[in-house]
This record gives C-alpha cells, sequence and structure tokens, in this order.
C-alpha cells in the first residue's frame, strides 16, 4: 500500500540523515542497552500470580492498546519476581518482540512492567540517553531483518546474542527528539490518507468486475424477441454413481480452477471428460465448470446436462451474470449452499443459437482486453 510505502521512505530518511544530513555513531545494541528477557511464571503455582501487584505484558495487551501500553490485562506476584527487579521494566522501556509470527513487533511501556518471554526489554544503559518514540520508531525499520535473521523450528526466533550485534543509529538526545517528532507528524498526516487508500483500493477492486457485468448485462439484455425460460427446464441434475475402475484425478473445484496439485483416489462419482458440473456449495456457488478430464468429481459439485437449444459458453457467462443473485438466495450457516429450487426457477433469456454464439465470440473478445486492463489498474 502507498501509505505503508511512503512510511518506509521516512523511516529510511530519518535513520540515514536525520532529515537534515545528521551524521550518527553506529552503536552495538549491546553497547547502548541492557536487553531483559521476558518471562512466564508457573500458571499452576497461584502464588506466582496476582490481581494488581506487577503488571505483565503479552502480545493481546498490544492488539488490544497498540504501541503505547497503559495497562496489562495480567499480573504477577512480588514473589514471581523475586530478588531480580531489574525484570520489571521502567516506564519508557520499548519493547521488542524477538519471536513467533509476531517477531517485530514493538511498543513504549507507559507503565512499569514485566513481560512474557516473547518480549525483550530495551533499557539504556548508563551515558545513554535514548528518547523512547526514537527507540520505538527504529525498531519499526528491523521486522524484516529480524525475521531473516531468526532460526526456526516451528516458529521463527531471534536469540539475545544476535540482537546484541545490530547497529543502533545512536546521537544527542536533542535531535533524537526531534527526528522522533518529525516522523510522527509525517506519519499522523498518512493515517489522514489511508482511509482514501483504501477506498481506491476497493475502487479498483470493483472496477474491472463492474465492467464485465456492464458488458454482460447488455449482451444478456431483455427484449420482446427472445424466448425466457426457467432454468430447470433447460438443465437436468444428474445422481452420479460410485465406480471404482482405476485412479483418477480428484476433480474438486480448486483442481478444476487450477488443474494443478490434483490428487489420485481409487472410487468416486465418475464424469467423463465434457461433462459440465455446477457448483452447490461456497461463495460462488451456481458456477459452472466443464470437466476437463476423466475423473471422480468432488463432494461439492453436481453433474449437469444441459438442454440442445442452448450454448455451453452461453450457460456459462449467463451463470456468471447471476452470481450475486444466487448468493444472495443460498442456505446454510457455516457453508452457503444453493437453494435448487430457486436455481430451477430463475428463468435465462435464449435467442436463436447462432446469436448465442455470436454474443459468446464478443465476450471471449472482450474478457482477455478486461484483463489487460486489470493490471494496468493495478499498478
Amino acid at each position: 500500500m502507498i501509505v505503508d510505502d511512503l512510511k518506509k521512505s521516512i523511516l529510511k530518511q530519518a535513520f540515514s540523515n536525520g532529515f537534515n544530513n545528521y551524521n550518527f555513531e553506529e552503536k552495538k545494541f549491546k553497547d547502548v542497552f541492557t536487553i531483559i528477557n521476558g518471562f512466564t511464571p508457573l500458571r499452576s503455582d497461584t502464588s506466582l500470580w496476582s490481581k494488581d501487584e506487577i503488571n505483565w505484558f503479552t502480545v493481546d495487551d498490544y492488539n488490544e492498546q497498540g504501541y503505547i501500553i497503559n495497562y496489562t490485562n495480567q499480573h504477577i506476584s512480588n514473589k514471581a519476581v523475586g530478588e531480580n527487579s531489574l525484570r520489571i521494566l521502567p516506564t519508557g522501556t520499548v519493547i521488542l518482540c524477538c519471536t513467533s509470527a509476531t517477531i517485530g513487533t514493538s511498543a513504549i511501556c507507559n507503565i512499569p512492567l514485566t513481560t512474557n518471554q516473547q518480549f525483550n526489554g530495551l533499557v539504556a544503559n548508563k551515558g545513554y540517553e535514548v528518547n523512547s518514540k526514537y527507540l520505538y520508531y527504529f525498531t519499526l525499520t528491523l521486522k524484516t531483518k529480524m525475521k531473516k535473521d531468526s532460526t526456526s523450528t516451528t516458529f521463527p526466533f531471534l536469540s539475545v546474542k544476535n540482537l546484541e550485534k545490530y547497529i543502533f543509529p545512536y546521537i544527542d538526545i536533542n535531535k533524537q527528539e526531534e527526528i522522533a517528532a518529525r516522523i510522527e507528524k509525517l506519519f499522523f498526516e498518512l493515517e489522514k490518507i489511508k482511509p482514501i487508500e483504501e477506498e481506491l483500493n476497493n475502487e479498483k477492486k470493483l472496477f474491472v468486475s463492474r465492467i464485465k457485468k456492464s458488458i454482460l448485462s447488455n449482451l444478456y439484455k431483455d427484449s420482446m424477441n427472445i424466448n425466457k425460460k426457467e432454468l430447470g427446464k433447460i438443465i437436468d441434475f444428474e445422481n452420479v454413481k460410485d465406480v471404482s475402475n482405476g485412479s483418477y484425478n480428484y476433480l474438486d473445484v480448486k483442481y478444476l480452477r487450477s488443474l494443478k496439485n490434483g490428487k489420485k483416489i481409487q472410487k468416486g462419482k465418475f464424469v467423463k471428460k465434457g461433462d459440465l458440473s455446477l457448483l452447490m456449495d461456497g461463495e460462488n456457488s451456481g458456477e459452472l465448470f466443464k470437466i476437463p478430464e476423466d475423473g471422480y468429481l468432488g463432494s461439492t459439485l453436481k453433474k449437469i446436462t444441459i438442454s440442445s437449444d442452448i450454448n455451453e459458453k452461453y450457460l456459462i457467462y449467463y451463470l456468471k451474470l447471476k452470481q450475486d443473485y444466487f448468493k444472495g438466495n443460498k442456505r446454510g450457516a457455516a457453508i452457503p449452499h444453493l437453494d435448487k429450487k430457486i436455481f430451477k426457477e430463475s428463468k435465462i433469456y435464449i435467442p436463436k443459437i447462432d446469436e448465442q454464439k455470436r454474443i459468446v465470440d464478443k465476450i471471449d473478445q472482450l474478457l482477455p482486453l478486461l484483463d489487460e486492463i486489470e493490471k494496468i489498474v493495478n499498478n
């Protein structure tokens, strides 16, 4: 997104020259910060947990409050910390997630707190002054590097030892405050643009689909001279028997759309190349597929046959046009399901077969052009 890219550009400039040709001292994290790893007390020992003694931070608090942390939902006891008071991070500490899917997430503590083991506190060493927001904005530049440098078993993990080697652009505290204030101001202005960008992106997604529907609507327009029939009178739903006669691809919707990574099975509802199937479940209920090869039909698909007075592609395109109507008339809670009765009662305009072919040829010419327009719009 444009706003995100601009924020990255701002951060890159901020920490390369400070917006004003400043010279930074390149310091290793271990020189500037004491890195304090969080911990989780034993859950089964209730004496280590409390209602209000010591704030204990997890990523849930970040998800709830954003990057300024004013409270925590969980607390541990003084006993859990014991004599190691360094585990309590002072107000203004920046905490950085060094593991799991949220690696690189950072926040500023507006209260003293401890964290779970996912987070490390960055506490400035004696002799160094560090502005919290300056450090926070710098940590936003580290996410990609942290993922790249992390080891991974079931989830990424960056050790304290590796984090200590990272370079921090140190500069006089007054200049840190100036840079942080400039970043904050620019980010604030960009947030005003974000809703506009999101609206534009939504319009981009809808633009070509609207044109396609407009074209289809005009080609399938009402006419006094065109017969209109219920779908149930030109489409028959067929029951396909289970067959076990060799190994074939399982023709589910995913396979029919991509024709890749098909799984072989020994038994199923057998259909032949050239058969037609109708999707009965899911968001695209009512979509029609022409079977590309012999195989076993997926459970969400129904084999159908159509009358001789309708062109297959004409019907496929027409059903695409009616997709929203079928979507609005599905039943089912977790998985929407095509209502066969409503489907059969829907009416389709059926011109002569030659006119159907002309319409199909025109759509076939237009759709590739629309695909090119879509690429241009998206770029």
